[in-house]
Parts: structure tokens; C-alpha cells; sequence
């Protein structure tokens, strides 16, 4: 080294500078290297993530404007139940349509409709326990595959299930299976977000009973009614 940089020549004198230069941007490298790569590595995360983020932001959007609903949300795994798909499904979400609960994939594919004002109940409970809580009727329209002897798990599992009648009146039970440690919480929101549109659908209905419109100002008024409130015409044959 002390040769090359009190070389008379000046390529010796290059080389022992560069040589330096080059032990010093390894001993950089060596030392920073570590910082660099996990601060790439967060950039690619924080990439990543805002990236899925937008992925799903998209698939929502077009879930919602697909089926004119206002909202959707996760009822995890179907299981069986529905007319329209015999097996069962990762990643259901429940889309929020004027009439029907339409049950569908994020990317928009559809695995079934219940009508909203055919629902009865909506149930929640561990799995090992729901067979006890369906009537026999019910269990035979499920399938019998649908709730074979269960083996022994770790894995919390509750399942979520729609007593609903379809387009023949004959009683049918819809169920989606929630896993994980959260499970009980995640069946329960669903369950109740449920049950908040169909009770609504329920108070819109007993509303239109109600009320009526006036065929002269067309303005809601109530059924019993027999003078308009807004244009004062007897309505009364």
C-alpha cells in the first residue's frame, strides 16, 4: 500500500488511490448495506399495500355500481344453501341490493341471491352446535355434506346461517362459516348487519302500507286519509 502510494509513477499513485477509495465504499457498503435494503424494503410494503388498498377499492366499486346497492361487506366462507352454487367458497361478500341480499366474489362473480323480505331469522353459533338449532327439514335441504362429523381442530369455527323461503315457499337455511381467532366477533357483525337491512326493508314495507299517494298532486299522504293535506281535494268516491 505505502509503495503504491508513493509510487513515482502515475499509475501506481492511481491505483493506490483508487484501491483506498474502493476499501473505504466497501467498508460503506458493508456498514449502510443493512439500512438500505430494509428501507427498500418498507418502500416496497408501503407500495404494496397502498397497491392492494387500490385493488380493492376498485372491486368494491364495482360490486356497488354493479348491483345498484349501497353497501357490502364479508360473510368469510360460504358453505352451502345457496340455488345457484354447490360448493363451497372462500372471500364471500354480502352486496346490499334494493330486494336481495346478493352474495358474490370481490372480482363480481355471483354465487346467489336471497330476497330480502323472505328472511326469518338469522342465526349465529358454533359450528358443533348449529345442526341442533336447523329443524331436520332444513338439515335435508342443506345437503348431506354440509355438516359431516366434524374432526378435532384447534381452529375456532362459528357459522352464520339465513332462514329464508325461496321462490316455491319450500324453508331454506343459507350458512357461512367464520375461522380464526375473531371468528365469534366477525359472525356476530355480519349477523347483525343482516338483520339491520332486513328489519329496514321490513320498515319500509310497513311505511308504503301506511301511506299512499294522492292522485291529483301525487304527494305521499297517509292511507286512511280522505282529504290531501297538500292540494285539499276530497278523495273520496
Amino acid at each position: 500500500m505505502t509503495t503504491l502510494l508513493s509510487g513515482n509513477s502515475r499509475a501506481e499513485r492511481w491505483m493506490g488511490r483508487h484501491l483506498i477509495w474502493t476499501l473505504v465504499l466497501l467498508l460503506f457498503a458493508l456498514y449502510a448495506l443493512p439500512n438500505i435494503v430494509r428501507q427498500v424494503n418498507v418502500w416496497i410494503f408501503i407500495i404494496i399495500l397502498v397497491l392492494a388498498g387500490w385493488v380493492y377499492w376498485q372491486r368494491s366499486e364495482g360490486l356497488l355500481k354493479k348491483y345498484h346497492a349501497e353497501r357490502h361487506f364479508s360473510v368469510a366462507k360460504y358453505v352451502v344453501g345457496l340455488e345457484g352454487c354447490d360448493r363451497p367458497i372462500e372471500r364471500v361478500e354480502c352486496v346490499v341490493a334494493p330486494a336481495d341480499l346478493v352474495f358474490a366474489t370481490l372480482n363480481g362473480t355471483e354465487l346467489g341471491r336471497i330476497p330480502r323480505s323472505s328472511i326469518s331469522e338469522v342465526l349465529v353459533d358454533h359450528k358443533s352446535q348449529l345442526t341442533q338449532r336447523l329443524t331436520a327439514t332444513r338439515i335435508v335441504a342443506l345437503g348431506p355434506f354440509a355438516f359431516a362429523a366434524p374432526k378435532a381442530k384447534k381452529i375456532k369455527e362459528w357459522c352464520l346461517a339465513v332462514k329464508w323461503k325461496d321462490s316455491r315457499g319450500l324453508p331454506r337455511a343459507t350458512v357461512f362459516e367464520f375461522t380464526g381467532p375473531n371468528c365469534e366477533g366477525d359472525a356476530n357483525r355480519a349477523a347483525n348487519a343482516l338483520m339491520k337491512y332486513v328489519h329496514r326493508l321490513e320498515q319500509e314495507s310497513a311505511q308504503q302500507k301506511e301511506n299512499k299517494e294522492c292522485p291529483y298532486c301525487a304527494e305521499t299522504i297517509k292511507a286512511a286519509a280522505k282529504v290531501c293535506r297538500f292540494c285539499n281535494r276530497s278523495l273520496v268516491a
